[in-house]
């Protein structure tokens, strides 16, 4: 009886065994079988080419010296939409501002090349800017400027924009120092429901004077403030936006 029972028992444990063995044959190769899943993060490094499509092409570089103005955008996808002349250092040769934009495209924003002529005839850039006039069309074909004017003229590089409404009129004028253009003076005008507002700045004082006109009242009472106030920004960084919005922000608080 006891052999019997210690028989039963060693079949037992090997009929355990065999059943252990058979499960792990059968997870390991249900394993095997499964498809690898691998989940990318923001902080994986992704291959070269995963981008490919979607990439941006290489900004232009404007050369540095030319012989002609129209030389400057030689090979490019620029074209001239304006050039104006003047003198802006203290020789007698007249210098050049090209606006020019990438060609087809009124929405690209219009880029300033500024041109100082040599003493040789040849022209070179000493400043380019790419906000100041912005794009000439928003995507419902208006254009975001009602009148626009980009003049040399008295030494100085006038910038002035003019639009009905809120946005108002923009007038910029920078001198040469160096060979680089500085902000000398700035005017703003606005005009929205019941009010105007006439702001002038000269970076010879650090000044700011805002006038501010009631509409709303019959004799339109007016209220004038001054206060110091600096922005320093290189001609090629200029963004009238900032400029404007820190301006009238660094008004003192009552």
């Amino acid at each position: 009886m006891q052999k019997n029972k210690n028989t039963y028992m060693r079949h037992l444990l090997l009929l355990s065994v065999l059943l252990l063995v058979s499960c792990k044959k059968d997870i390991t190769h249900e394993a095997i079988n499964q498809p690898i899943i691998q989940e990318v993060t923001a902080g994986d490094s992704l291959q070269e080419n995963d981008f490919e499509d979607g990439r941006e092409s290489e900004e232009f570089v404007f050369p540095t010296n030319e012989k002609t103005p129209s030389d400057f955008i030689k090979n490019s996808n620029y074209e001239i939409l304006e050039r104006n002349e003047g003198y802006l250092d203290e020789d007698k040769s007249k210098d050049v501002v090209l606006i020019v934009r990438e060609k087809d495209d009124k929405y690209s924003n219009r880029i300033l090349l500024v041109l100082i002529q040599l003493n040789n005839g040849g022209y070179k850039l000493i400043e380019k800017n790419s906000f100041i006039l912005g794009p000439e069309y928003n995507n419902d074909d208006f254009k975001i400027n009602d009148e626009e004017t980009v003049s040399i003229s008295n030494r100085l590089l006038a910038i002035e924009t003019y639009s009905m409404g809120p946005k108002g009129n923009l007038s910029l004028y920078f001198g040469l120092e160096n060979e680089k253009l500085k902000l000398k003076e700035a005017e703003t005008y606005n005009q929205g429901a019941g009010g105007q507002t006439s702001m002038t700045f000269s970076t010879k004082t650090n000044l700011v004077s805002i006038t501010e006109v009631n509409t709303m009242e019959e004799d339109m009472p007016s209220e004038t403030t001054d206060y110091k106030f600096t922005y320093t920004s290189s001609f090629s960084d200029f963004d009238p936006e900032d400029f404007t919005t820190k301006m009238y922000e660094a008004q003192p608080s009552e």
